[in-house]
């Protein structure tokens, strides 16, 4: 029997740390568990984020390539996000800033139905490449 590939692996830990975390989330007992599990939900959202748009099918070489390129992704958003926030409230273009954002929101969800919700899948389409011809 063939062995899982890893990023089947870590998507399926993820699943389970999302789970864990909203346990520790929802349990009525002490403020200082619920604040681990929130801490925990974030943390573990992100790595959604991040493997989320990894093949499951791929193996710990090109996963560690893919999450590495997807942590840059993730992290020029966040920055951008903080760069950008404290213009728009100077600027008192508030209302545009909401506009872009639920704007760029509905494109991109459309581009994910559009062309699949695999990142990976998205970026070989807009360079012309097939899994034949990666040599997948």
């Amino acid at each position: 029997m063939k062995n899982k590939p890893f990023a089947l692996k870590m998507q399926t830990i993820i699943i389970f740390m999302l789970l864990f975390s909203f346990l520790l989330i929802g349990q009525p007992v002490a403020h200082i568990v619920f604040t681990i599990g929130a801490i925990f939900l974030i943390f573990s959202a992100l790595l959604q984020i991040n493997f989320g748009n990894i093949d499951s099918d791929a193996d710990l070489k090109r996963t560690i390539i893919s999450f590495v390129r997807n942590l840059v992704i993730i992290a020029i958003v966040f920055a951008a996000g903080i760069f950008l926030a404290p213009l728009f409230l100077q600027r008192g273009f508030m209302g545009n800033a909401v506009l872009v954002i639920a704007y760029g929101t509905v494109g991109i969800f459309l581009l994910f139905i559009i062309l699949g919700s695999n990142i990976t899948e998205i970026m070989n389409r807009l360079r012309g490449r097939t899994k034949k011809e990666d040599g997948e």
